[in-house]
């Protein structure tokens, strides 16, 4: 097959990787480009279409000044338009670089086309690629988000609609039940080799460490991490907390605006004149501070140190995560694990055996499963081997491509029935 990959222009794929979306397309497509013709669309900031070759893998670099050159045209047409309408969602909205792409496609030929998240480029591609399998794959809950009126014709496009845990795929097919057949689940996957356990690895001599691996967001629920800590800090005097991951909050319209759960709309109180660290930090006694550490942003080849010095990693999400990587690496590095009941996340574990779940913004609960495993060193190890095993058999890179490959097949015989 002659697969093309085509990635939101926030992610930059091209090695070494370092968005989750764009982890995702290089992992999958040097893996299937063992067997078949690969190529990633990503962006860059020429005019034209240009290639690469790396991993087996052509890198089509697409343009985005089209965009930049249309944007006095088009601002009228891109802009929110009501509950379910945001602007990031219109039609119009990045016209420029999904036409150069659908172009490109059209000259070069290809049997699958592969779109991470972005709906609205289903009718370009298949307006000029009329016998192409679309696949619409979402990492992120707009299939259930956005007005259903909005989506119907985008999906109408579509041949295959992937989600990246159950939870996704589920409810995209009960907001848009005409397109219920063809929605199906594909985990997200995890470098089982690279994030391994190094059983000589450990925190520094007297101290205990708690990781959190992510953006530093509200949507990421670090309140509810901060505050369980400050709780268990007294008990356990050698506790340390470090928090990993670009400190930077998510726009208010990409979380609080979009969603109709109250536990989201409730972060509205983190959009004020304060940043999000400075809530936080708000929220640690000043005897604690020199043991919250926000480390910031860590290139893909540093995290590994990071999980293989932690005792316990915790994913307190309050919105809900379409999946959760942070933990299925951090499982695959022997540790044990804490999410919250939300989304995709409660799918990564065999609760009780390999983690914990614990609902969300309920930080005395979270408190409560942190401090077992704190009392508890054999129970910490435990859960982390089963947690490892439990990572390679279901969230290898080489299992999820085997998978994506299996719906492909599905999908372009179904289409070939008619």
């Amino acid at each position: 097959m002659r697969i093309a990959y085509v990635n939101q222009t926030v992610d930059l794929v091209r090695p070494p990787v370092q968005s989750s979306l764009g982890i995702w397309t290089w992992q999958v497509g040097r893996r299937l480009a063992a067997e078949h013709e690969v190529a990633i669309y990503t962006r860059q900031s020429r005019w034209r279409v240009r290639e690469e070759r790396g991993d087996g893998i052509t890198y089509r670099n697409a343009p985005r000044q089209w965009d930049r050159k249309l944007a006095p045209v088009l601002a009228p047409f891109i802009k929110d338009r009501g509950e379910g309408r945001p602007a990031f969602a219109s039609r119009f909205a990045e016209i420029g670089y999904i036409t150069a792409i659908a172009l490109d496609l059209r000259r070069k030929g290809a049997d699958v086309i592969h779109v991470l998240n972005n709906s609205q480029f289903m009718p370009v591609l298949r307006a000029f690629n009329r016998d192409a399998l679309l696949v619409l794959h979402m990492q992120c809950e707009w299939l259930h988000q956005l007005d259903p009126a909005l989506l119907a014709p985008r999906l109408e496009c579509c041949d295959l609609i992937l989600g990246c845990s159950e939870y996704i795929a589920r409810n995209a097919a009960e907001w848009n039940p005409q397109a219920a057949e063809i929605c199906h689940a594909v985990f997200n996957g995890c470098d089982v080799d690279r994030f391994s356990a190094d059983e000589n690895a450990s925190a520094p001599t007297g101290q205990t460490r708690l990781l959190f691996v992510g953006r530093v967001s509200p949507e990421k629920g670090l309140h509810v991490l901060v505050e369980a800590f400050v709780k268990l800090a007294e008990r356990h005097p050698d506790l340390h907390l470090d928090l990993v991951g670009d400190i930077s909050s998510l726009p208010r319209n990409l979380i609080v605006d979009l969603s109709r759960d109250p536990i989201i709309n409730a972060l509205d109180r983190f959009y004020d004149d304060k940043t999000y660290r400075e809530h936080l930090e708000g929220r640690v006694p000043a005897a604690l501070k020199d043991r919250v550490h926000f480390v910031g942003n860590v290139p893909q080849a540093d995290l590994v140190a990071h999980y293989e010095k932690s005792d316990v990693f915790i994913l307190p999400s309050s919105c809900h995560e379409a999946f959760g990587m942070p933990l299925a690496e951090a499982m695959a590095c022997g540790k044990p694990a804490i999410g919250a009941r939300a989304g995709g996340i409660p799918e990564l574990f065999d609760e009780g055996r390999t983690g914990f779940v614990v609902d969300r913004e309920d930080p005395a609960a979270l408190a409560d499963a942190i401090g077992k495993l704190l009392d508890d060193p054999e129970l910490r190890r435990e859960m982390g081997r089963l947690g490892r095993e439990r990572c390679r058999e279901l969230f290898s890179w080489d299992v999820i491509a085997e998978e994506t490959e299996k719906r492909y097949d599905w999908a372009l015989a179904r289409k070939e029935r008619g």
